[in-house]
């Protein structure tokens, strides 16, 4: 669900790119659970889809522990100010895996693939189905991607 930030890579769709912009009505937790039910329903897995009223719940009983709608808008403008990162990703020493949902609308497959490219060694895997979510129907499929590699990996060698 993240991407390297290299120039050229593509983007959200117009329709997410809206969305992804939008304010929820008020900032009542009503309001902002339903504008993020929203986003998630342009986001989200389509071959997983979310158990809704429970997870409207899960975003309700986040609204109203913790939402700060600055937060929400500082987040964006951090993702979009850096610029290099891509540059550093060669640096990466250690055993990496890069999974990424091969239906993510918000960042597409090409930008996991770019970043499993930038880093020596990586480890590329889509996950068919997966949009820009974690809905429970794929935690088993991370899972068996995961554990195999850390599995695998070993401790560095000091230099």
């Amino acid at each position: 669900m993240s991407s390297s930030g290299a120039p050229g890579l593509p983007g959200p769709s117009p329709e997410v790119s809206r969305a992804m912009v939008t304010r929820p009505r008020s900032q009542l937790p009503e309001d902002v659970v339903d504008h993020t039910l929203e986003i998630f329903r342009l986001i989200g897995s389509p071959a997983y889809p979310q158990d809704l009223p429970a997870f409207r719940q899960h975003l309700l009983d986040g609204v109203q522990r913790s939402y700060h709608r600055a937060g929400v808008s500082r987040q964006l403008l951090a993702i979009m100010a850096d610029r290099d990162r891509h540059t550093l990703l060669p640096r990466v020493v250690c055993p990496t895996l890069v999974m990424h949902g091969a239906a993510d609308p918000l960042v597409p497959v090409a930008c996991g693939k770019d970043t499993a490219a930038r880093i020596p060694g990586a480890r590329f895997e889509s996950i068919a189905g997966m949009g820009h979510d974690w809905p429970s129907g794929v935690a088993a499929l991370l899972a068996n991607h995961i554990i195999p590699h850390l599995n695998a990996a070993t401790a560095p060698t000091p230099a």
